[in-house]
């Protein structure tokens, strides 16, 4: 794996796969412990990456309601709303 990774304009697809394989390497058990750290640096940075893509999709999603005979659009209030925590909008889990 290149050390020059552009992580910011990677797809989530691209993301994902690119930690799962750097998940796939760091479990080799015969990795450098320097090899080790530099990937788990990497998966960090791109597990973050996938949780804000997930984050800026989820803002986009919208719940379609009626309300007084009227289609209303609102902030979709599903499942999705358990990954929010401390420091972010949602009550956590």
């Amino acid at each position: 794996m290149s050390n020059e990774i552009d992580i910011e304009s990677l797809s989530f697809e691209e993301a994902l796969a690119m930690l799962q394989d750097t998940v796939d390497s760091m479990d080799s058990s015969d990795i450098p412990l320097e090899e080790m750290l530099r990937l788990f640096q990497l998966g960090t940075k791109l597990a973050s990456h996938c949780n804000d893509l997930l984050d800026k999709a989820e803002l986009k999603v919208k719940e379609l309601t009626v309300e007084g005979g009227e289609v209303v659009e609102k902030p979709f209030e599903g499942p999705m709303n358990a990954r929010s925590g401390p420091g972010r909008d949602g009550p956590g889990l």
